[in-house]
């Protein structure tokens, strides 16, 4: 799964499903989505809040024989899409 956000014609952010594991245990651990990646990506920047508004994010699924699979945003990261001002989501 992949995520890339543009503005303007360029690329801003692009990141990909991560896992992160607590140092605790190995069975725990945190997956963060691409396009929440990608999000907070821009969210660091100077100005990051306003680079996201009006801006594209495309959120794509490649499956392990090499075809798209279905890359529509989950609830939760469409309402962050929603919350930062990303006018338009393109997926697979």
């Amino acid at each position: 799964m992949g995520a890339v956000i543009t503005k303007g014609g360029r690329v801003i952010a692009s990141s990909t499903n991560k896992r992160r594991y607590s140092r605790d245990a190995a069975s725990n651990f945190a997956v963060i989505h691409a396009e929440e990646g990608a999000v907070l990506q821009v969210l660091r920047k100077p100005n990051g809040l306003q680079l996201l508004n009006g801006a594209t994010i495309y959120v794509t699924r490649i499956k392990k024989d090499g075809t798209c699979g279905l890359a529509k945003p989950c609830p939760n990261c469409q309402a962050l899409i929603n919350s930062v001002g990303i006018k338009k989501v393109i997926h697979t």
